[in-house]
C-alpha cells in the first residue's frame, strides 16, 4: 500500500509541476492558438501517444533492450 501511495504522490507532484509550467508558459507567451493546439493533438493521436503499447511491440522492445544490455537468451525469456 505504501508503494501505491508513494507513486500516487509522485504522480500528483508531476501533474502539479506540469500545470505550473503550462501556466508560466501561457503567462510568458500567451495562450496557444486553438488551431495549432488541435493540430498538435491530432499529430500526437496519430503517432499513438497515450495509447497502450501492443503486446508484440512491447515484446520486441524488451528483446531489443535485453540484447543491448547483453543479457543471455535464457535471461531474456524469463
Amino acid at each position: 500500500m505504501s508503494t501505491w501511495l508513494a507513486e500516487a504522490a509522485e504522480a500528483a507532484a508531476d501533474l502539479a509541476d506540469a500545470q505550473l509550467a503550462a501556466q508560466e508558459y501561457a503567462a510568458k507567451f500567451g495562450e496557444p492558438d486553438p488551431e495549432e493546439l488541435a493540430q498538435v493533438r491530432s499529430e500526437l493521436a496519430e503517432a499513438g501517444v497515450g495509447m497502450p503499447e501492443p503486446p508484440e511491440e512491447a515484446a520486441a522492445r524488451q528483446a531489443a533492450l535485453a540484447k543491448l544490455l547483453g543479457f543471455s537468451d535464457e535471461r531474456r525469456v524469463g
